[in-house]
Order: structure tokens, then C-alpha cells, then sequence
């Protein structure tokens, strides 16, 4: 396509929007941008929950599955493949954002693959709003971008997060960490970045390094 794509694209103002994907979802565009999937209220939670492979492609920002809602919650689930290049290079393989503030939370849960395409401006995960939580026992492959608010990240039974060149930044508020056993994180000349509040970091699984490293 020559013009913006979408797979799928819900929009409310002030509803709450509920989307449960079961078919593959591909969205192009050689000249714009493109996205998987996109639900957004301004005032109402959004949910998302993805059982199939979503991807984009696109020219300028390339997003998979975006859920966002500016005074709400955002929510997504996926058991599935998400995945999003873009020859600009800004792309987000998934991207949440809630109202702003402690009242409000973005959370992915993830069983699934969620990749970035490893250009330089490119993210597997972006999270910002409020709060966020992140629970992965799939595996995450790309940069993890966070906002103000109180940010976790849990990875367990087996999950796997693979940073090469990559950065997790968890920015303002406390920040918390943990790779569960029989689990992995995985860095090659990359970084866990906290802000300067409480943070934790906790490591009861495996932890491989390569090259230069900083937590």
C-alpha cells in the first residue's frame, strides 16, 4: 500500500474497547505507516487479547499491536507471534499507554514472541502512562521502554528476554525486575537502565552475558 495501513483499528471516546484476535494480521505500507492492530479510547480501558501471528511493516512509525487510552487502562495478551520493521527505522513491536499518574496501569502479559527488527530506533515493547507490569514466560527479543509510574517486569517459567544492542529503561518511579527460575535473560553489549528511585533486581534464573554489559 501507498497510504497508512491498519489491520485493525477500533476507536472510542469515551467507551471501553475489547478486541480478541484469532486470525493472522498484516499490515504494509511502502510510503507511511503502518499497524497491526490499534485500539484507542480517550477515556475508557482497552483490552486486547491476541492468539495469532501480527505483524507490520511499514516506512515511517511501524507499530504491531498498539493499546491505547489516555485516562484508562490498557491491557494486552498475546499467545501469539507480533512483529513490526520499518525502513526508517522506528518501529514497536507493541506499544501500551495509559492515563498518566499512579491511578492508572499498562500491562502486557506475554506467552507468545514479541521481536522488534533490530534497527537502531526500534523497540520490542513501549510502555508509558502510568504504571506498568510486564509478565513474560514467552520470549521478548528487542528494547524495553518504560514511562513514569511504578514499573515491573516479571520473567518466569522459561521465559526468555534477548537483548542484543538493546536497552531496558525503566524511567521514573520504582523499578522492579525479576528473572524467575529456569528462566532467561539473555544480554549481548546492551543495558538495564534504572531511574534514581527504589529499584530491585532480582535473579533467580540464568543470566548470559557477551561483550559489554551494564545494569
Amino acid at each position: 500500500a501507498y497510504e497508512r495501513a491498519f489491520g485493525i483499528d477500533a476507536k472510542t471516546v469515551y467507551g471501553e474497547i475489547s478486541i480478541e484476535n484469532h486470525a493472522n494480521v498484516g499490515a504494509e505500507s511502502s510510503t507511511e505507516f503502518a499497524v497491526g492492530i490499534r485500539a484507542q479510547s480517550n477515556y475508557g480501558d482497552i483490552s486486547i487479547t491476541n492468539y495469532a501471528d501480527v505483524s507490520a511493516s511499514g516506512y515511517s512509525l511501524t507499530q504491531g499491536i498498539v493499546a491505547l487510552s489516555y485516562y484508562g487502562n490498557a491491557f494486552i495478551i498475546n499467545n501469539g507471534d507480533i512483529s513490526a520493521s520499518s525502513s526508517d527505522g522506528y518501529s514497536q513491536a507493541v506499544a501500551l499507554r495509559s492515563g498518566s499518574g499512579g491511578k492508572y496501569t499498562s500491562a502486557l502479559i506475554n506467552s507468545g514472541s514479541i521481536s522488534d527488527d533490530g534497527s537502531e530506533y526500534s523497540v520490542a515493547i513501549s510502555a508509558t502512562g502510568g504504571n506498568s507490569f510486564i509478565y513474560n514466560e514467552g520470549l521478548i527479543a528487542g528494547s524495553i521502554i518504560t514511562d513514569y509510574g511504578q514499573d515491573i517486569i516479571l520473567n518466569k517459567y522459561g521465559g526468555q528476554i534477548v537483548l542484543t544492542d538493546d536497552a531496558i529503561n525503566l524511567y521514573g518511579g520504582d523499578g522492579l525486575i525479576i528473572n524467575d527460575e529456569y528462566s532467561t535473560i539473555s544480554m549481548d553489549n546492551s543495558t538495564i537502565e534504572f531511574c534514581d528511585d527504589y529499584n530491585t533486581f532480582i535473579n533467580d534464573g540464568e543470566l548470559i552475558v557477551n561483550g559489554s554489559n551494564t545494569i
